[in-house]
């Protein structure tokens, strides 16, 4: 924690506050042959999905990277919503 922090101004928090509607929101995929459904192994995936989009981006401007991003999260908001019904 920051020096500039002390951890009584920040109150008691509570464990796990959020983590029911985190798990709604979030929806993993699992594929492979050695995967279990409901096992993931995160770092892998972080890792997996870095490297797509270094691939994606690779030779891309500065400016280019940044619109593809954005185009990559409001492809990924439309599918969330679609999921929710909402669209």
């Amino acid at each position: 924690m920051r020096p500039e922090y002390r951890r009584e101004d920040l109150g008691k928090g509570v464990r796990g506050k959020y983590l029911k509607e985190y798990r709604k929101s979030v929806t993993f995929v699992v594929d492979g042959p050695n995967e279990t459904p409901g096992r993931v192994d995160a770092v892998r995936l972080m890792r997996e999905i870095r490297d797509e989009i270094s691939r994606e981006i690779r030779g891309m401007s500065y400016e280019e990277e940044k619109r593809f991003i954005q185009e990559q999260l409001k492809s990924q908001e439309k599918l969330a919503e679609e999921k929710k019904g909402t669209v």
